[in-house]
């Protein structure tokens, strides 16, 4: 059975990489190796932390699934709110791995007209 522990501690490891990508110094086309003109670089922005906001969990005995909310917090403390999609399962020596990950920024009707 996948345990909310077992998410929780798979999520703080995802969210320090996030922050981590963002404060590199060095050349990052290492982590991101794609030239989308349209693309801001949201994750390569420099995150100083990011919050989960788990309200939506289903565990089950493999897989287990997130969907809900994470805030992004800026170098100026301000946060972006973030809906997002999280799957998970065991690998065969039992290890828990994201296998599905899906991320958007929540949608703005006044932004979109």
């Amino acid at each position: 059975m996948i345990t909310l522990k077992e998410i929780e501690n798979i999520q703080k490891v995802w969210r320090q990489g996030v922050v981590q990508i963002g404060t590199l110094k060095s050349d990052r086309s290492s982590y991101v190796n794609y030239d989308f003109s349209e693309d801001k670089g949201f994750a390569l922005h420099p995150w100083t932390k990011v919050s989960f906001e788990n309200a939506s969990l289903i565990l089950e005995e493999n897989p287990a699934l997130a969907i809900e909310n994470y805030f992004f917090t800026d170098t100026n403390g301000q946060d972006t709110k973030v809906e997002y999609t999280f799957g998970y399962c065991k690998d065969s020596s039992g290890k828990l791995k994201i296998d599905v990950h899906h991320s958007s920024l929540t949608f703005n009707i006044k932004e979109s007209v």
